[in-house]
């Protein structure tokens, strides 16, 4: 084994400007005008073309969403429908167990231009750094997988069992790509995905779901404002009864000590906070949006009941309240939360790795396409792959290409151990 990792890892090196040129037109497929994602899915299909693999288009409007009641919709149908997974098999010599290996192409908004130093789609090469927008989340962990594959059948290692890789869209809204896949037939015994983890273990991540609260208070002069009953007092409340909750479900939360490395086991977060309309005027309505933290163990329904119940107290201490109750919607992009088992064979597979040794085991703190693939796939899955979590969604985002080669090689040898391999001696 160690001679062949050797040789992967000389095979990688010697292919870096490959491997920098493919992830640079990614990300410039990224910054397409017009649908982006599937722009940057005809950059994988005519790879994997070139390659010879069993390349297969997954349309969208071919799904049944209703087949999958748990997944929350973040954009409409229409949109998706406009959209398509692509995949790729390498078929084994038999005898051997199935892998996955999974990735999102889209990419989240830019942000503010004048906080980029460099052309967020440019691609371009600094300091042995790839810049742009989805180089780290996750264009250069897809890269990773492709070129673990096309070192394995360079070296002459021939896998036993198959390998598909499978290129998704709609990851950043909720995971509709990912859940549609399972739908579609895209399945094994095991899967990978690559989304930046500093090429460290992400066995666990955490789930999320958004939220919305809608208060209504009182109108009054600001003159006057004790006439009135102020609808952002009321959220201050929400807000400090919601972070009681929070503080309660990281002490006690499932794997909480791995996630507390992050800071909060489970956050809830308030990301706005709309209300009233005028200076001199009491607010009499007031809505706050935010994402709820699940945690893998905890069915979503217990997971729900904790936050209603706060708010069902809350209105229950109120006379004003009582009449007129705080309401919660659960609505928008949901990711499911997902632990791989310690002690299953697919973990073993990565305790053995020769690099492995001294590397972290943590938890996400963030939602990934795991929790599908687990829950409505039945797959084991593994989180791990090259760039920073801290570079993702930043400006000026960027990956090493030398992590992702690393990731490569790390991917190689994991596939190898899993599926199992001989030596082709025709290449």
């Amino acid at each position: 084994m160690e001679q062949l990792r050797m040789n992967i890892h000389q095979w990688l090196i010697e292919h870096q400007c490959s491997i920098i040129d493919h992830l640079q037109r990614l990300i410039k497929a990224a910054g397409h005008p017009d649908q982006p994602e599937n722009h940057v899915q005809d950059v994988f299909i005519n790879h994997w073309n070139q390659n010879n693999y069993d390349v297969r288009v997954h349309p969208l409007n071919e799904v049944d969403w209703t087949k999958i009641p748990i997944l929350y919709l973040a954009k409409p149908v229409e949109q998706l429908n406009q959209l398509s997974n692509v995949s790729a098999l390498i078929r084994g010599s038999g005898g051997g167990r199935s892998l996955l290996l999974n990735g999102h192409v889209d990419v989240v908004p830019v942000g503010k231009r004048e906080q980029w130093y460099v052309d967020p789609f440019g691609g371009e090469l600094i300091d042995g750094k790839v810049y742009g927008r989805g180089a780290t989340d996750m264009l250069g962990g897809i890269v990773s997988m492709e070129y673990a594959l096309e070192s394995i059948r360079k070296c002459g290692i021939k896998l036993k069992g198959d390998v598909t890789i499978c290129a998704v869209v709609e990851e950043e809204s909720g995971g509709a790509g990912s859940a549609a896949s399972v739908l579609q037939g895209i399945t094994a015994d095991a899967a990978i995905i690559a989304e930046p983890t500093a090429c460290q273990l992400y066995p666990i991540q955490q789930g999320s779901q958004w939220f919305r609260i809608h208060i209504r208070g009182k109108g009054a002069h600001g003159g006057t404002r004790d006439l009135g009953v102020s609808a952002i007092e009321i959220g201050m409340n929400v807000i400090k009864a919601i972070h009681r909750l929070e503080a309660n479900r990281h002490e006690r939360g499932f794997q909480a000590h791995l996630h507390r490395a992050n800071g909060i086991a489970y956050p809830i977060n308030i990301g706005t906070f709309h209300a009233g309309n005028w200076p001199s005027s009491v607010a009499d309505e007031a809505i706050l949006e935010g994402r709820y933290g699940l945690m893998p163990g905890q069915s979503m329904q217990a997971a729900f009941a904790e936050m209603e119940d706060v708010i069902l107290k809350l209105n229950a201490q109120d006379k004003w309240l009582e009449e007129h109750p705080i309401t919660l919607e659960w609505y928008g992009a949901r990711w499911l939360p997902n632990a791989l088992e310690a002690e299953h064979p697919w973990y073993d597979v990565w305790k053995q790795l020769p690099i492995r040794l001294g590397r972290d085991i943590k938890a996400a703190p963030w939602g990934t396409d795991a929790g599908w693939l687990a829950h409505i796939g039945n797959i084991p899955v593994m989180v791990y792959g090259p760039g920073t979590p801290e570079q993702a969604h930043q400006p000026n985002e960027s990956i090493l290409i030398s992590d992702v080669i690393l990731a490569a090689e790390e991917i190689a040898i994991a596939m190898m151990l899993w599926c199992g391999y001989d030596i082709d001696q025709q290449e």
